[in-house]
């Protein structure tokens, strides 16, 4: 990675952001810009940080805020300067002109729903978005549908966090090829109930098996869930109960998991820190 772009609401978790991001930009020797968007009325802001000490909304004294994030910067220890851009509103469009023409860029982002879910699914950058105060990530889970963007993902996990340890986890559910998610495995009703759970005990043999090719084939070790709630409750249960510091998704196009719901019920429900690609 060669630039970090970390993405500021308010000042509430900045450090812990912030701190994040200096592990990263240390790690990879990159540069680091800092985007401060005030969001109204999402988020509170002192009178302070407005001109004049104007209680106006949609205003903002961005030389103050500046200068706050630096000072913060310096206090936190930051080895190297960075850029600081002030902006009001519109997030998400804010961070994908800035970030257009980048390609070897990780932006680093608080979660907030109304804000988050928009940003992953339009940014063409892996995302990390911060849950916890957690400053290094030293144990990190992969949700692997076991297809080239499964692989993809685990170089991007292992380019970004070389040194952590990782590992895989799969449910058999957790398939995008739309050429195996028949009628059958949906579960829409069948005129043959024998033939629809040997269908499914085969789908899920064959994933199994395939499960253990890439765990070879990539030296990681891994866990296969059988299923008990959704796949969204399996997966958030697992991890939360495993207490990783970081989860990463692999996007496939326009939806990282079988579909909107689940991708955000993830980004809701799971407690680690995120990174979407």
């Amino acid at each position: 990675m060669k630039k970090i772009i970390a993405v500021l609401n308010d000042f509430q978790k900045a450090d812990d952001l912030l701190q994040k991001a200096d592990t990263l930009i240390k790690e990879h020797n990159a540069i680091l810009e800092i985007l401060y968007v005030h969001e109204e009325p999402l988020f509170d802001i002192p009178d302070y940080f407005r001109p004049d000490n104007s209680i106006k909304e949609n205003t903002i004294d961005k030389e103050k805020i500046t200068q706050e994030i630096k000072n913060r910067v310096k206090k936190l220890g930051f080895e190297k300067d960075c850029a600081v851009l002030a902006f009001v509103d519109d997030t998400v469009d804010r961070v994908l002109t800035q970030t257009d023409d980048d390609t070897d860029t990780l932006i680093i982002t608080p979660y907030h729903e109304k804000i988050t879910q928009k940003l992953v699914k339009k940014s063409h950058l892996p995302v990390i978005v911060v849950k916890n105060s957690i400053n290094e990530y030293k144990k990190i889970v992969l949700p692997v549908n076991l297809s080239d963007s499964s692989r993809n993902c685990i170089d991007l996990a292992n380019k970004i966090f070389p040194h952590a340890q990782k590992r895989l986890l799969h449910d058999y559910r957790y398939v995008l090829d739309t050429a195996i998610m028949d009628v059958d495995y949906l579960g829409m009703p069948t005129t043959d109930p024998i033939m629809n759970t040997q269908i499914n005990q085969e789908l899920k043999q064959a994933q199994l098996e395939s499960f253990e090719i890439l765990k070879k084939e990539t030296g990681l070790e891994g866990d296969f869930i059988e299923e008990t709630l959704s796949i969204e409750e399996d997966l958030a249960q697992y991890i939360n109960i495993s207490h990783f510091d970081l989860t990463v998704l692999c996007s496939h196009k326009k939806h990282f998991l079988l579909s909107d719901s689940v991708s955000f019920s993830l980004l809701e429900t799971l407690e680690n820190d995120i990174l979407i690609f």
